[in-house]
């Protein structure tokens, strides 16, 4: 009799340590998520796993979670009235210089160029149904467009993800 009781008593201690290990393996791997590579019209991006794609009609692509929102848009260098600017003679720098003008003019909060690590961009306030947006927008050049790859959430969150949005912006490869 003792022996079964022993059985048993080591066969609910088992039970009782799998099924901790199962619970804590599970929101272990929940926690730490996995990165997840976005593709469309020639940018790649890399985010993470908790993002998902949707159809926004003004970006080229829009991709969300529950922190951010990333925007990207595609301006093709034919949209361009090169009598005024010229996008085939310009840079990055030159054309996040000219949407930064613009942006300024809509959103005081526009900051100047920063470039970071061959990052190029700057960052603005945006309010909304009562919210506080702050964006971050990077600017890239392909052979035949500039993008523009916004990163955005509420300006309360906006120093904790400050780092993340940096890195994704890093991760953005333009190409087929």
């Amino acid at each position: 009799k003792k022996i079964i009781v022993l059985c048993s008593f080591v066969t609910g201690l088992l039970l009782l340590f799998f099924a901790i290990f199962f619970v804590v393996a599970h929101f272990t791997f929940q926690y730490f998520e996995s990165e997840k590579v976005f593709q469309k019209s020639g940018l790649s991006i890399t985010l993470t796993n908790d993002f998902h794609e949707r159809e926004v009609l003004e970006y080229t692509a829009y991709y969300s979670s529950e922190k951010m929102m990333v925007l990207t848009l595609k301006v093709e260098f034919d949209g361009f009235d090169t009598n005024k600017w010229n996008p085939y003679e310009s840079d990055c720098y030159d054309y996040a210089e000219k949407i930064s003008k613009e942006y300024r003019s809509l959103y005081p909060s526009t900051t100047e160029i920063i470039t970071n690590e061959e990052l190029i961009y700057f960052t603005f306030d945006f309010e909304q149904s009562g919210k506080t947006y702050k964006y971050l927008l990077a600017t890239y050049k392909a052979d035949d467009a500039y993008w523009q790859v916004s990163f955005g959430c509420e300006k309360r969150n906006y120093d904790a993800l400050q780092k993340d949005m940096i890195s994704y912006a890093q991760s953005v490869s333009i190409g087929d």
